[in-house]
């Protein structure tokens, strides 16, 4: 669906590239390192997940970062957390799962909307609300931070869609230049840690706190801004290091 990817591509790499639907890619022999596959986030994890492999992808929260979450974030269920459930509250699957979309519950009457949307026993996190106000990505390889990229303009609409209706506060605020560099610096050093690929999300809340928003693996997301050769470039080298991963995985297992 990323229409300038798909230029990008057609104009840089026109010999090697193949457009396929999501069945066909699922039909195909396992791909190598060499073959970067720009696809749904489900199709990517189906391909590069086995049980042998199953930590390849990086969670939505690991622990790597739980001091710069500065909010509790519980790995639960919604059936064991119903008893203690106090409102607002923010839900997201486990695992990285792109499939159910993650959003603020503010009411017993959206968490009932919500048991019938995903089964009460499905892995999740809940986590206290934050309101962020602005936000950025850092894109990541094992050891270098590549791009910065200010994603508040992207998130509007994810915040239209959790905004009370009565709250009368900016979505987002638009001044903000940059992330600090000491709130960087932490990040850097966490991340330090894991030894993989990833996106890492940052934000500004409305009380003037910086802190981790989320993880993400690198297949998940467009390019949001970056320079697309950048972009391109940094995917390439990430699917190379999560094939490494996966394989590394499996011969241990």
């Amino acid at each position: 669906d990323d229409q300038e990817l798909r230029d990008y591509l057609e104009q840089e790499q026109s010999n090697d590239l193949s457009f396929l639907s999501k069945e066909d890619i699922l039909k195909l022999p396992q791909p190598s390192p060499d073959t970067v596959l720009f696809a749904d986030s489900s199709v990517v994890q189906t391909i590069l997940l086995t049980q042998k492999s199953k930590d390849v992808v990086i969670d939505s929260y690991p622990d790597a970062f739980q001091h710069l979450y500065k909010r509790q974030v519980a790995k639960t269920t919604l059936a064991a957390a119903t008893t203690a459930m106090e409102f607002p509250y923010f839900v997201k699957l486990q695992g990285s799962n792109k499939d159910f979309s993650a959003r603020i519950v503010h009411s017993k009457e959206d968490h009932d909307a919500l048991v019938e949307e995903i089964d009460v026993h499905t892995p999740v996190y809940i986590c206290d609300v934050v309101d962020f106000v602005a936000e950025f990505r850092l894109f990541l390889t094992t050891k270098d931070l590549v791009a910065i990229c200010e994603y508040s303009e992207y998130m509007i609409g994810h915040r239209l869609q959790n905004h009370h209706y009565n709250d009368q506060s900016p979505l987002v605020v638009e001044n903000v230049q940059e992330v600090p560099r000491d709130f960087l610096h932490q990040v850097l050093r966490a991340h330090g840690t894991l030894n993989t690929c990833c996106v890492v999300d940052v934000g500004l809340s409305s009380n003037g706190e910086w802190s981790v928003v989320e993880c993400n693996p690198p297949f998940s997301l467009s390019s949001y801004g970056l320079d697309m050769k950048t972009y391109v470039e940094y995917c390439t080298h990430a699917w190379k290091q999560l094939w490494k991963e996966k394989e590394r995985s499996e011969e241990e297992k």
